[in-house]
C-alpha cells in the first residue's frame, strides 16, 4: 500500500470542507456582487460549509484603493451587509475568537488572462476549469474563485478571530502542514526554504520575486525584488536569517491589529481617497528599518520624503497598537506552505492552458489536482461515440459523435466531430471542431464547415450588455497585458474596449443568455442528429427489404420504421420501444435526445427486422429532478419495464451503459463493439 504524500494528506483537509464561517467577496460591481453572493450561497455543501455566510461587495473607490486599502474598506462594507443580511455583528464576533473570516479579492481587469475575462463579462474570477460543482440539483463548472475558496478553507481552523486575505486566481497545495498555531498578529503566506547561499540566490532568480526572511526567533520580515548583497543590507538589523522564501502574498490579521489599521486610515476610507497595497505600505514599513524601507522605495519611484513620511506614520500606530492590543503576540510572522508546494496560477492565459491540462499527465502532481477537483476518471458526464479515441484527455460534460481527442481538457462542449490536441476547450457548441493547441471558451457556431483553426489559437465568444455577440480572437503567443490596448487583426475591438463595454454588465443575467444560446443550438443539432439517424434506419431496412423481395425469400414482409417521438407511440407492432422520461425544468431534452439518437444508430434494422422499433421522449414537467428510461414490447400488454433511473442511481447513464442495458434485453446476444463490456 503506498504512503500518501503531504500534498494528498492537505487535500483530504481541504476535501472535509472544514472552512471559513464567513466568506467575504469584494468586486468591481454590484453586478457581480450579486452574482457571487447568489453562486457561492449555492455552492455552500460542495466547495465551503453548509453553514457559511457569504457577503460579497464591490469597491466604489476611483482609481482602486490597492489591495490594503481595499481589504480595509470591503471589511467595513461586509460589516454592514452582516447587519443587515445576518444580524451578525462581524467585529464583535471577530473579537470574541467566535468565527473565521476569509475576503477574496476578484476586482481588477485580468488583463493578463484576456481575452477570456470578457467572456464573462468582465467576472474574471468567474472564468471556468474542467470541474464540476454541485448547484441545487445539477452539476455545473467550477469557476477559479469556488477553486480558491475551496482550497483556502483548509486554513479555518487555525485562525478563528482572525480575517484572512487571498486572491481569487491561483491555487496552491501546501506541502507543509496546514495546521498551525497562529502566534503573531500579522501572517503572511510563504514557500520557506534554508537560506540561501550568494550563488543559490542568483541561481534560484530570487530577485525577481517579493520575499519572506524569518530569523532564529520566528519573526518575519519583507522584502521585495533585491539581490543577496541588497537583502544582506536590508535585513542586518532584523538576525540571523535561518530562512528565505517567495510570498504568496496572502495575509491574515488578528482583530486587535485589524482595528488599529481601520482606526489609523479612517480618513482615507471615508473620503475614499488613496491608494495603499499591503505589502510596501502596510508590511514592509512595519517590520524594516526605515533607511532600509526608503531605499526599497526608491528603487520603486517613490522618493525619500514620501516614503519618510509615511514609515514615520506606521511606527506611530505601531506605538499605540502596542499599548492598546488585547494580547501581545509576534508582530509578523510566516505560514509555511513548504517549499515543494503546488502553486497553480490561472490568472495568466499560458498558464490557465498548462495548469488546466495538468489533468491529463501522469505524477503525483497531476493526481493531486485530479483529487482536489473531484475528477476520478478521464471521460464523466459525457455522451461520446463508441469510435471516438481519447487518449490522455479529460472529457468531462461532453456530447460528442466522432472524433480524435489527444493530450487535451474538454468540458462542456457539444460537437459532431472534434480533432483536438494539446488544447483546452471550455463551453463550446459547434457542429466539428479542430483545435491543434488551442483555448476555446464560450464559443458557439452554426457554421457548417465548423471550427477549423490555426495552432496556437485563442477564440473567446463574447456576448456584451448591448446583445452584440463578438468573437474576439488571440494567439497563446501574444500577451494580453501588453496588448490590451491594441487592436488585434482578426478583432474588431481592443481588449481594452471589450473591458469598457462590460463596464455595466449583469453579470446574472448575461450567463442566462449564453446558457440559454449553447442550449437552442444543441437542440436544433441535436434534432438534427435524431433525423439523421431515423433516416439511415429508414433507408437500412427498405433496403434489406428490397434486397429480400429481390430474392423471392418474401413477398409480403412490410419495412421495419424507426422513429423520435414526442408523443406516446402506438405499440401494436412487433419489436420494442425505448421511453426516455426527462425533466423539462432541467432542460435535459439534449441529453435525451442525444441518448435516442445513439440507441437509434445501434439497434438499426436487422434482416428487415427493427430491433428498436422507436424512442420516445416524454417530458415530465410536474417532477423535478426525473431522468428514467423504460422500455416497452410492442404487441404485448405487459407492463413497461424501468431500465435506468437517475434517482435512484445518483447519476446519468453513460451511453454505453444504456446501449448494455438495452441489448440485454432486447438481443442478448449483439455484439455492440467498442460499446460492449470489457472482458477479464
Amino acid at each position: 500500500m503506498s504512503t500518501m504524500s503531504a500534498h494528498q494528506r492537505n487535500i483530504q483537509e481541504i476535501n472535509k470542507l472544514d472552512g471559513f464561517d464567513v466568506i467575504i467577496v469584494c468586486t468591481s460591481t454590484p453586478f457581480q456582487a450579486n452574482y457571487w453572493h447568489e453562486r457561492l450561497m449555492a455552492t455552500r455543501g460542495s466547495i465551503s460549509p453548509e453553514h457559511a455566510k457569504v457577503l460579497a461587495v464591490y469597491e466604489d473607490w476611483e482609481g482602486g484603493a490597492g489591495n490594503g486599502l481595499g481589504t480595509l474598506y470591503a471589511y467595513t462594507k461586509a460589516v454592514a451587509a452582516a447587519k443587515e443580511l445576518y444580524d451578525l455583528d462581524l467585529p464583535s464576533q471577530l473579537a470574541a475568537g467566535a468565527i473565521s473570516v476569509a475576503l477574496y479579492h476578484t476586482a481588477g481587469k485580468g488583463t493578463r488572462l484576456a481575452p477570456l475575462p470578457g467572456s464573462e463579462n468582465n467576472n474574471k474570477s468567474g472564468v471556468k476549469l474542467p470541474a464540476m460543482v454541485k448547484v441545487a440539483d445539477q452539476f455545473v463548472p467550477m469557476t477559479i474563485l469556488e477553486a480558491v475558496v475551496k482550497q483556502t478553507g483548509v486554513y479555518a481552523p487555525s485562525r478563528r478571530g482572525r480575517l484572512s486575505v487571498f486572491w481569487g486566481d491561483q491555487v496552491f497545495i501546501p506541502s507543509a502542514n496546514v495546521k498551525y498555531d497562529a502566534n503573531h498578529h500579522i501572517d503572511i503566506l510563504a514557500a520557506l526554504a534554508p537560506m540561501p547561499t550568494s550563488e543559490e540566490w542568483t541561481e534560484k532568480g530570487l530577485e525577481k520575486y517579493g520575499l519572506i526572511a524569518v530569523n532564529q526567533e520566528d519573526n518575519a520580515a519583507q522584502v521585495d525584488k533585491v539581490t543577496y548583497d541588497t537583502a544582506m543590507r536590508l535585513l542586518s538589523s532584523f538576525g540571523q536569517v535561518k530562512s528565505v522564501g517567495t510570498s504568496l502574498g496572502s495575509f491574515s490579521v488578528d482583530s486587535d491589529m485589524l482595528v488599529a489599521l481601520l482606526s489609523e486610515f479612517q480618513k482615507e476610507l471615508a473620503a475614499k481617497t488613496g491608494k495603499f497595497d499591503s505589502d510596501p505600505h502596510f508590511w514592509m514599513p512595519l517590520t524594516l528599518e526605515e533607511a532600509a524601507y526608503t531605499e526599497v522605495m526608491e528603487q520603486k519611484g517613490v522618493s525619500r520624503a514620501e516614503s519618510t513620511a509615511h514609515y514615520n506614520r506606521m511606527r506611530q500606530m505601531l506605538v499605540k497598537f502596542e499599548a492598546s492590543r488585547s494580547r501581545p503576540l509576534g508582530l509578523f510572522g510566516c505560514v509555511d506552505v513548504g517549499s515543494e508546494v503546488y502553486w497553480w496560477d490561472y490568472g495568466l492565459l499560458k498558464l490557465y492552458l498548462k495548469n488546466n491540462c495538468l489533468v491529463t499527465k501522469p505524477g503525483v502532481e497531476a493526481d493531486c489536482l485530479r483529487l482536489f477537483l473531484g475528477i476520478k476518471d478521464h471521460l464523466e458526464h459525457s455522451d461520446v461515440g463508441a469510435e471516438t479515441v481519447i487518449e490522455k484527455s479529460t472529457v468531462i460534460n461532453c456530447q460528442i459523435s466522432n472524433g480524435e481527442i489527444k493530450n487535451s481538457v474538454l468540458s462542456g462542449v457539444c460537437a459532431r466531430d472534434v480533432e483536438a490536441d494539446g488544447s483546452i476547450l471550455i463551453n463550446v457548441t459547434a457542429h466539428s471542431i479542430k483545435a491543434p493547441r488551442c483555448v476555446l471558451y464560450n464559443v458557439t457556431s452554426e457554421d457548417a464547415a465548423g471550427l477549423n483553426l490555426e495552432e496556437g489559437s485563442v477564440v473567446v465568444g463574447v456576448l456584451l450588455p448591448s446583445g452584440e455577440k463578438v468573437l474576439m480572437k488571440s494567439n497563446l503567443d501574444i500577451c494580453g497585458g501588453k496588448a490590451w490596448k491594441t487592436i488585434l487583426a482578426e478583432n474588431a475591438h481592443s481588449f481594452e474596449t471589450i473591458y469598457e463595454l462590460n463596464a455595466d454588465a449583469n453579470v446574472s443575467e448575461l450567463e442566462k443568455l449564453i446558457q440559454d444560446e449553447h442550449f437552442k443550438l444543441r437542440l436544433r443539432q441535436a434534432a438534427l442528429l435524431v433525423v439523421a439517424a431515423v433516416a439511415l434506419q429508414q433507408y437500412s431496412a427498405q433496403r434489406r427489404q428490397a434486397q429480400v423481395k429481390r430474392s423471392n425469400k418474401t413477398t409480403t414482409a412490410t419495412p421495419a420504421s424507426s422513429s423520435v417521438q414526442l408523443l406516446p407511440a402506438t405499440l401494436d407492432n412487433a419489436g420494442y420501444v425505448v421511453e426516455i422520461e426527462y425533466c423539462t425544468r432541467c432542460r435535459w431534452m439534449l441529453r435525451a435526445a442525444w441518448m435516442a439518437q445513439e440507441l437509434l444508430s445501434t439497434f438499426q434494422a436487422d434482416g428487415g427486422k427493427a430491433l428498436l422499433r422507436s424512442v420516445m421522449l416524454t417530458p415530465n414537467a410536474e417532477v423535478g429532478g426525473v431522468f428514467q428510461v423504460y422500455l416497452h414490447s410492442a404487441g404485448n400488454a405487459a407492463p413497461r419495464e424501468l431500465l435506468w433511473s437517475r434517482k435512484v442511481a445518483g447519476r446519468f447513464p453513460e451511453s454505453k451503459e444504456l446501449k448494455q442495458i438495452v441489448r440485454d434485453h432486447i438481443s442478448p446476444e449483439r455484439d455492440l463493439g467498442h460499446s460492449d463490456r470489457k472482458t477479464t
